[in-house]
C-alpha cells in the first residue's frame, strides 16, 4: 500500500538568504481528500509568496507518485513566483514523476536539480 500524500512547508535560513521549502512526501493518487491538500498546499504557498523570501524550494524527495492534479498545483504555485519575481526550484524528482515533468515540458521553464545543495547554489547566483 502507498503512503498517503502530506506536505509540509518550512522556513530554512542559509548563508546567501532564506528559502521556503516545499517538502512532499508519500504519494499522489488523486483522491478527493488529496485534491482538497492540493488547494491547500497552494493557498498556504501564495500566502508565503507575499513574504521576503530569497527563493521557494519544492522537494521531492519523499514523493513516491505525482497525479497531473499535484503537478498542475505545483505549476500554479510556480507561477505565483514569476508575478512576484522570487526564484522557485525543484530538487529530488524520483524517475516517475520526471518524466511528467518533461513530458509535459515543465522541466524547460521550471529548474529541476538532483540534490538540495544544487537547488539552493541555483537561488545564491
Amino acid at each position: 500500500m502507498k503512503a498517503k500524500f502530506e506536505f509540509y512547508i518550512n522556513e530554512v535560513k542559509e548563508k546567501k538568504g532564506n528559502y521556503f521549502v516545499a517538502n512532499l512526501v508519500g504519494s499522489s493518487s488523486g483522491t478527493s481528500i488529496e485534491l482538497k491538500q492540493y488547494k491547500d498546499l497552494q493557498a498556504q504557498f501564495l500566502k508565503l509568496v507575499k513574504k521576503d523570501s530569497s527563493g521557494f524550494i519544492f522537494n521531492f524527495t519523499d514523493l513516491e507518485y505525482a497525479t497531473s492534479s499535484l503537478i498542475g498545483a505545483v505549476i500554479r504555485c510556480y507561477k505565483s513566483t514569476l508575478q512576484k519575481e522570487v526564484p522557485f526550484v525543484i530538487y529530488g524528482l524520483r524517475e516517475e514523476p520526471k518524466e511528467v515533468f518533461e513530458i509535459l515540458g515543465c522541466a524547460e521553464y521550471i529548474p529541476i536539480y538532483e540534490t538540495y545543495k544544487e537547488a539552493v547554489e541555483h537561488l545564491s547566483s
